[in-house]
């Protein structure tokens, strides 16, 4: 019978190791999606306060955000936004291409992108993003975007595509 029961007690063990196991993935799940959750409103937050000309909370709290959710597309996107508003255009390009990258719905980011690339007087770039944010049919805000497509093609003296993209809007 010692057989049977140092056979038993491994069982338990084993059954207990994996249930810890799994139970750690669970917790860690979690905390990951609180994480995530707690780092996206922290960057709206963020972006609140910059909309208050309160930049230093804002960047306090879209460091946070970052610190919370490092590889998140969203807080990556506000801190491209903020560093926009601040001037660091390339850290806002850096922010926005990462966001671009880890992004599950692209629609918006690509059209805060070329947001940023008009602001920076970089039209052809822009048209690109604001065709690829119009064409995702995922995206809320398509007539915005092609109302920006058809603003840029303007800038790039293209009349007739202009139109085109304004009627689309």
């Amino acid at each position: 019978k010692e057989p049977s029961k140092k056979m038993f007690m491994k069982k338990i063990l084993l059954t207990t190791l994996f249930s810890l196991f799994f139970l750690t993935g669970c917790v860690l799940t979690t905390h990951q999606k609180y994480n995530i959750e707690a780092a996206n409103i922290n960057a709206q937050l963020g972006l609140a306060y910059l909309k208050q000309n309160q930049v230093e909370t804002s960047k306090n709290k879209l460091l946070l955000a970052l610190k919370q959710a490092p590889y998140e597309a969203n807080v990556h996107g506000a801190f491209g936004y903020f560093f926009a508003h601040t001037g660091e255009s390339e850290l806002a390009e850096k922010h926005y291409l990462y966001a671009i990258k880890k992004a599950r719905e692209k629609g918006s980011v690509w059209h805060n992108y070329g947001l940023f690339l008009y602001g920076q007087n970089r039209y052809k770039e822009s048209l690109n993003y604001f065709l690829l944010a119009a064409r995702d049919i995922n995206y809320v805000f398509i007539a915005k975007a092609y109302a920006n497509a058809s603003d840029t093609a303007l800038r790039l003296g293209n009349n007739g595509l202009a139109q085109q993209y304004h009627k689309k809007a």
